[in-house]
């Protein structure tokens, strides 16, 4: 062994398996390699391609593989991985040729172990909160600038990582599906995409568009991949190379690894749906499936596959639904929580909006009659509701709206103003009365609760200001839907019948809201109640003067009335 990784290796480790003594030809080459040195005896083309037909014929099983632990005459596949973790990592000179038959690994077995290896050994060395060392790890991984982690072990130069870059850039898609396949590699992967977005930043006045256009992907694919891992990291790196193009920082940017194949598309897709919807999951927080919802809408924006398309609807919808007011009594919270939600909504309009603005021409009408039915099983316009009415869980605490949050309250109405301008001018009234019928009670039921925030709020309060705004775009969306006012209401004073219980909760802040038909008293049919406990609790302290003789002879015999 020569280099710095000697001591990594024990001695004892090296062994030769007798069996490939006795065949000819390859078999003798193979039994002739005791030391890794002699590894440079396949630098000649036609033995390479013996040894990778050898490979797939064997093929690695997790870290036990018997063929690469006599090939490479070693008694265990954990030393000889640590060797290529060692080498690759520490510019381990020997290691060059080994580096020249990942070259020639057609099926990526060789690079894609070692892939394996650095991160497993990279999430082995970090701390539990993953933003430090673990000192009990094993191989030390010093911070990189900024407290990034990336893959340096014993001194590295920035040389080793420009070539551990170029190793893993040449094979970006087989690393990709290695490390994203398993949570454990988490962290190394996370890792390795700073390493790469470090080295293209380092190298900008080299770097060209389609290569920033590949990383784009490589991240898509990532957050497809593993939806449920490092989704911050992957959002903002997507965002740093989405402002460059944006700014046209690299003109020439070409999205060349962009998904083309309609089948591999379809996959990653329902794996994630699957990660979404499995009984199985186990959320980091409570707030990770929002922060999730916008990984399918871009792979929907990338397929013409509306069914697909549509799949990924239903699984996130559903994923949308988070009462904040639940989630804690902290106020802090419950403005994280609520800002969140109308974050999210607003990129699903978004991507929703974009894929029937640019599909216009390619959609048939059945189409996007489909897509519409499926928004409407699926709860969008009930969460675009639940997202205007966010605010109203400032009630529970008191909360300083701040810059931010009117900032994300002005995209979301924005946003939903625009949805309405555009189902006017793309779909005909009738056809979406029809279609979205089943919405039509969510669309009712906000607008409802917003006219009570809206009577129960100060003129002053931002509270008040967020309300009239709702009423103003729900007015716009109501009227895209082709929602005729006689029809929305049930009756002209609904959403304002006052509860006659003399200790409704609701007393002594304003009427109460009636979502539905007032309950009324069977005995006189003149006195309304918003709910059945405000009726049991009227006649608990004694027959009030509204309810007529009649009223008092039914609760005198114990008749139920109310």
């Amino acid at each position: 062994m020569e280099g710095p990784s000697a001591s990594a290796i024990p001695e004892d480790s090296f062994g030769i398996d007798g069996k490939f003594f006795e065949g000819p030809g390859f078999e003798n080459l193979v039994a002739s390699l005791q030391l890794p040195q002699k590894i440079r005896v396949v630098e000649e083309k036609n033995t390479m391609f013996r040894v990778m037909a050898t490979l797939r014929a064997n093929p690695i099983n997790g870290h036990q593989s018997h063929i690469f632990q006599t090939y490479f005459g070693f008694l265990s596949i954990e030393f000889f991985l640590r060797t290529i973790l060692v080498g690759v990592l520490s510019r381990l000179e020997m290691l060059d040729c080994f580096i020249m038959l990942a070259t020639f690994d057609t099926d990526k077995i060789i690079t894609r172990s070692m892939a394996e290896v650095v991160a497993y050994e990279l999430r082995s060395t970090m701390s539990p909160d993953g933003h430090g060392i673990d000192p009990l790890g094993g191989i030390a991984l010093p911070l990189y600038q900024q407290g990034v982690l990336l893959p340096e072990i014993g001194g590295v130069k920035p040389e080793d990582l420009k070539f551990l870059f170029d190793l893993v850039w040449n094979d970006r898609k087989g690393f990709t599906q290695v490390l994203a396949s398993d949570p454990h590699f988490t962290h190394g992967w996370s890792s390795i995409f700073c390493l790469i977005f470090k080295v293209f930043e380092k190298e900008k006045a080299f770097t060209t568009g389609e290569k920033w256009g590949q990383l784009w992907y490589l991240l898509y694919r990532y957050r497809l991949f593993a939806p449920c891992v490092e989704e911050t990291l992957a959002q903002v790196l997507c965002s740093e190379i989405e402002t460059r193009t944006r700014f046209r920082e690299f003109p020439d940017v070409e999205w060349a690894d962009r998904p083309t194949d309609k089948e591999d598309v379809r996959t990653v897709v329902r794996g994630y749906i699957r990660k979404m919807v499995g009984s199985g999951n186990n959320f980091s927080s409570r707030m990770t499936p929002i922060q999730l919802m916008r990984v399918p809408y871009e792979a929907m924006s990338d397929m013409a596959d509306y069914e697909l398309g549509a799949e990924c609807a239903r699984a996130t919808l559903s994923q949308a639904w988070v009462d904040a007011a639940a989630l804690t009594v902290h106020s802090a919270d419950i403005k994280y929580a609520v800002d969140s939600l109308e974050m999210h909504v607003c990129q699903i309009i978004k991507h929703f909006k974009r894929l029937l603005e640019a599909n216009a021409n390619h959609m048939s009408r059945a189409q996007r009659l489909c897509l519409l039915e499926v928004l409407d099983s699926g709860g969008f316009f009930a969460l675009i509701g639940r997202a205007l009415l966010g605010h109203a869980t400032y009630f529970t605490a008191t909360i300083r709206v701040d810059y931010g949050s009117s900032r994300v309250w002005r995209d979301l109405v924005n946003e939903v103003k625009s949805l309405a301008s555009l189902f006017k001018a793309r779909y005909p009234t009738h056809d979406l009365h029809r279609l979205l019928r089943p919405s039509h009670y969510d669309i009712q039921k906000t607008s409802r609760q917003n006219r009570l925030i809206l009577a129960l709020s100060s003129p002053t309060s931002h509270l008040y200001k967020f309300a009239r705004d709702s009423k103003l775009v729900l007015d716009d969306l109501i009227s895209a839907l082709g929602i005729r006012t006689e029809a929305f209401d049930l009756r002209p004073d609904l959403d304002m019948v006052e509860c006659h219980s003399n200790r409704c909760p609701a007393a002594d802040e304003g009427p109460a809201s009636v979502w539905k038909k007032p309950l009324v008293c069977v005995g006189c049919r003149a006195v309304e109640y918003c709910s059945r406990d405000c009726q049991n609790r009227d006649w608990r302290v004694g027959c009030p003067s509204p309810h007529c003789m009649e009223c008092e002879f039914l609760a005198e015999f114990g008749v139920p009335f109310c």
